[in-house]
């Protein structure tokens, strides 16, 4: 009786050990690279939010277009999730390093430097992320 009742003990030690770490894979973060790709296309819908909103593009320095994505805008609307902000800044990737962002009738583009935190010459060569939407859409045009 003694064995029975060990051999049931380690099996539901198992089942549940087997759960747990499923649970916890799909609780783990993505890689960097992911994350940083998913928060540049943030960034980029953000902007295509401000400019339907506004009908135009948000400021073109650095700190006022977050600060204005960021709800810093005459309506105080946040075109960037706050809450998933985590302890990162929206303005830099993963590796720390500020984000290349180019906005223009064109369209948007985020760049970032990628792992070895170095921009390359064009964006979209070596490790370095790029997230491009053309064109944005500007004033409900």
């Amino acid at each position: 009786m003694n064995r029975k009742v060990g051999i049931a003990i380690g099996i539901l030690s198992g089942g549940l050990l087997l759960a747990w770490l499923t649970w916890m894979a799909g609780s783990l973060p993505r890689s960097v690279g992911d994350w940083t790709l998913s928060r540049m296309s943030q960034i980029v819908r953000g902007i295509e939010s401000y400019s339907d909103e506004f009908g135009s593009l948000p400021p073109q320095d650095y700190d006022s277009l977050f600060e204005a994505l960021l709800g810093g805008n005459p309506r105080g609307i946040e075109f960037l999730d706050t809450q998933q902000q985590g302890d990162r800044s929206w303005g830099m990737d993963a590796w720390g390093i500020r984000y290349r962002i180019f906005t223009s009738s064109a369209g948007v583009l985020v760049w970032s430097a990628g792992e070895d935190q170095v921009f390359s010459d064009h964006p979209g060569n070596g490790d370095d992320l790029v997230v491009f939407r053309a064109p944005p859409t500007i004033g409900n045009e």
